[in-house]
C-alpha cells in the first residue's frame, strides 16, 4: 500500500514538474513573440496587459472602460481600475495566468461576475454587500493554472500604486 501511494505521489510530482517546464517554455515563447510592448495608455477604454517574468503596475483612468485582456505568466502585480468609469454596457476582462496572477482593484460599487476555470481562480475580497442590480458590471473570464486573481476595493498599504514618473 505504501509503495502504491509513493508511486502515485511520484507521478504527481513528475507531472507538476513537467507542467512547469511546459509553462516556462510557453512563457518564454510568448515573451519573445510579444517583444517590447509600448506602455499602455491609462485613458484607453480597452487594455491589453501582459506580464511575463515581470511585475505589473497599471492604473486605468478610462472614461468608458470596456475591458480587454490581462495575461500573467510567472509574474503579477496590480491592475487598478478605481480611477476608471465602466462603459454603460459594462466591461469584460479576459484573464490568463500560469504560475502568476494579479490583484484587481475596483470601485466598491461595481458588481463583479467571474467565469474563470482552471487550477486557481478569482476571489473577491470585498464585503458581500448587496450592490444595486443596475450597478456597473465587470465580467472577468478566462483560464488560470497554478495562479489566480484577487479582487479588492483597496490595496494593502504595502501594495498601493505609486505614481509613474
Amino acid at each position: 500500500m505504501i509503495r502504491a501511494v509513493a508511486g502515485i505521489i511520484g507521478l504527481l510530482v513528475a507531472a507538476m514538474v513537467a507542467a512547469q517546464a511546459v509553462g516556462v517554455a510557453y512563457a518564454l515563447r510568448r515573451k519573445r513573440d510579444i517583444g517590447e510592448a509600448p506602455d499602455p495608455d491609462p485613458a484607453s477604454d480597452e487594455i491589453e496587459l501582459t506580464c511575463i517574468f515581470d511585475a505589473l503596475q497599471f492604473a486605468s483612468t478610462a472614461p468608458a472602460f470596456r475591458g480587454g485582456s490581462l495575461t500573467c505568466l510567472f509574474g503579477g502585480g496590480v491592475l487598478d481600475l478605481r480611477g476608471a468609469t465602466l462603459a454603460p454596457g459594462g466591461a469584460t476582462l479576459r484573464v490568463e495566468a500560469f504560475s502568476g496572477g494579479a490583484q484587481i482593484l475596483v470601485p466598491e460599487g461595481w458588481r463583479v461576475e467571474t467565469k474563470v476555470i482552471g487550477v486557481g481562480g478569482v476571489g473577491d475580497a470585498r464585503p458581500q454587500d448587496d450592490r444595486p442590480t443596475d450597478a456597473p458590471v465587470l465580467r472577468i473570464e478566462g483560464h488560470v493554472v497554478f495562479g489566480g486573481f484577487g479582487i479588492a476595493a483597496e490595496a494593502p498599504a504595502s501594495r498601493e500604486m505609486q505614481p509613474m514618473a
